[in-house]
């Protein structure tokens, strides 16, 4: 499993963290099967990759919009914003499938309905 740290009380934000699952046996029950748990094991981080991921115009407006915003907009803040730009004013919902997709190119992050650039 691959993490990105984006809260961590002494640490730094934007860490990879790797680790997989490993199954260990830790007794026997009373009836003689074995007892077992999983334990976190930590394993070499892959190398990020450095493609840019590819948007459109409306993807590089709501980015634009978001760069604006050093500390992040709500959805709703970045929805009015976005919508005083020309964008999302045909179906609302494309305010919502351009910000996921952002989200999954690794472009933004949410946390607690705050919206920031990914780092």
């Amino acid at each position: 499993m691959i993490v990105t740290v984006e809260w961590m009380k002494d640490g730094a934000e934007g860490d990879i963290i790797a680790s997989r699952l490993e199954r260990v046996e830790i007794g026997i029950d009373v009836d003689g099967d074995p007892i077992s748990s999983c334990v976190v094991e930590a394993i070499d981080t892959p190398a990020p990759t450095t493609r840019k991921a590819k948007l459109s115009r409306n993807h590089e407006t709501m980015l634009a919009i978001l760069r604006a915003a050093p500390s992040g907009l709500t959805t709703e803040e970045w929805n009015e914003q976005a919508r005083a730009a020309g964008l999302g004013c045909r179906r609302r919902a494309d305010l919502t499938d351009w910000k996921l997709a952002l989200r999954e190119k690794g472009v933004v992050r949410e946390y607690a309905d705050r919206w920031t650039l990914a780092t």
